[in-house]
Formats: C-alpha cells, structure tokens, sequence
C-alpha cells in the first residue's frame, strides 16, 4: 500500500539505496493516485477474478508497505467503497513505525466504524526496537512512538466505538547491529 518512509533504518535495502529510493518514490506516488481514483482496489479485484476468488470470502484486510500510515488518508476517504467490494472484512491489521500520523490512524479507525455493519477487528502493530536502536539504528525517535501510541490509544478509548475491537502490540527487528550489541553484551 506504502513505498514511502519516514524513517531511514540502517538495515532496510531501500533507505540505504538511492535507486531504489528513488524507484520508491515514484511508485508511491503511483499508489497515491491509484488510492485516490479508485484504480488500487479495481486492480485487486481484477486479480481476484482471475484468481476465480470471490471477494465476499476475503475476511482481512492488511497494510502493509514501508510506512502504511502515509497512504491511509486516501484509503480512508474511501471506506465505503471498500467495505462495499469486501463485506465480510473481519480484520483490518497493520504495522507503523509510531512516527507520524496519530491522527491519520485514529480517522481510520473512525470511519471503518461508520460503515461496517458488523462486529470487526483493528489489529496496530507499532515497530519499536528499543530506545538505542530507533534513536540511532532506525533515525527516529522513541520519545515520539511512545506519544503517538499514547496519543492513539486514549483518542480509540474516547470514541464510542460499538462493533470495533482493538488488538495492539509492539513488535521489533533484530538488526545486525542490534544482534552484534547482545552478542557483546552477552561477553560482559
């Protein structure tokens, strides 16, 4: 869904690459106009027809990308359009880096809320590697994925949310460098 990033992880092939950075660049924005006139989703359900796999049967919905959270506004602004071509949605997942966009992913939540008809799942997963290696590893800052979970959990408790459920958790990467510091550590 996403090519883009705010963040520059060391370990990450397309940060470190400026062709691929730049390949990236260009297919997100693809993305974004596709997002935004509706060609995103007639595309996946074109695959589905020749997969001969009936949309009504898909029950999750994932995001995933570089940085998912900077594409959701246009996926949002078309929530009906989605519920619409995928009923059965039970499960809407997604990963973030807690950078940015605490707001984009409350909205998002919001408006699944507003037109799905049954009872459905938002599973967040905020990628948190520790303070040394998102400070310095990842070029971002900890302090600042800690606000934005904050800021997402108490604005979903404020909302009165009557067929959503939220799963959250904090998963990490294990980097090279990241493994070499426990290896040391270990030898202490």
């Amino acid at each position: 869904m996403s090519l883009g990033c705010n963040l520059n992880c060391e370990y990450c092939r397309i940060a470190q690459s400026k062709h691929n950075y730049e390949v990236a660049a260009l297919e997100q924005n693809k993305n974004i106009q596709a997002l935004k006139d509706g060609t995103y989703q007639k595309n996946i359900l074109k695959v589905l027809n020749r997969l001969n796999a009936d949309p009504k049967q898909i029950e999750v919905l994932s995001f995933w990308g570089q940085e998912p959270t900077l594409t959701f506004e246009y996926f949002t602004e078309n929530m009906r359009s989605w519920l619409s071509a995928f009923p059965n949605v039970t499960k809407f997942d997604f990963s973030t880096n807690g950078m940015a966009n605490a707001d984009k992913i409350v909205e998002f939540c919001k408006k699944i809320e507003q037109y799905i008809d049954h009872p459905a799942t938002v599973d967040i997963q905020f990628s948190y590697d520790g303070e040394t290696s998102t400070n310095d590893i990842r070029g971002g800052n900890s302090e600042t994925i800690k606000q934005t979970i904050t800021y997402v959990i108490e604005n979903l408790k404020a909302y009165p949310f009557k067929l959503l459920n939220f799963d959250m958790c904090l998963h990490g990467v294990l980097s090279y460098k990241m493994l070499d510091e426990l290896n040391t550590i270990g030898k202490i």
